[in-house]
């Protein structure tokens, strides 16, 4: 009881604070920080087994129809659910609507490009190096503002959030 309430304590004011320095020098500490409270807080009392990891190249690649193209670098089988990874580019003028992760928290670097995240009522403006996190159940979308393809790198935890994507890849992305 008491980890979970501290946990919600802490990853507020974080998300909060790492939002608010989001271009300072010390945001490299805060990022830190940030995941390891992350890896910390999503920790199960029953210990995961999981091996060791190196996966060389992306398990697979998803195209829809807007060219959004996404890689799965890290799978939650992987990781024993703990994590999984991925890398999306997104065209000029894509992005996902507006929709909700009720059971996993994501976060977001971004790489290259311009984009606007729009996290539960705020609106933010992220360039390369800027590191976004959405709690789960939070509304969230994301729109590559920019006038180049836009690369990210992210990540959700606990994973599985892959097997979406390779029901939409097999099954199609609504129009």
């Amino acid at each position: 009881m008491w980890r979970e309430g501290t946990c919600r304590r802490i990853s507020k004011y974080l998300r909060y604070r790492v939002f608010a320095t989001l271009n300072s020098p010390e945001f490299n500490a805060l990022q830190y920080a940030f995941v390891v409270l992350l890896f910390f807080c999503n920790q199960s009392r029953e210990p995961r087994m999981a091996d060791p990891a190196h996966i060389a190249e992306p398990i697979y690649a998803t195209t829809n129809p807007s060219e959004i193209s996404l890689k799965v670098l890290l799978p939650a089988t992987a990781t024993g659910g703990s994590v999984s990874l991925f890398e999306e580019i997104t065209p000029p003028g894509n992005g996902p609507p507006l929709h909700v992760h009720y059971n996993a928290d994501e976060f977001f670097r971004v790489l290259t490009g311009q984009f606007l995240f729009r996290v539960g009522t705020e609106t933010f403006e992220a360039g390369p190096g800027d590191t976004l996190f959405v709690p789960r159940g939070e509304p969230h979308c994301f729109y590559n503002n920019g006038t180049t393809p836009g690369r990210l790198f992210m990540g959700f935890t606990p994973g599985g959030a892959e097997r979406v994507f390779e029901w939409l890849n097999e099954n199609g992305f609504p129009k």
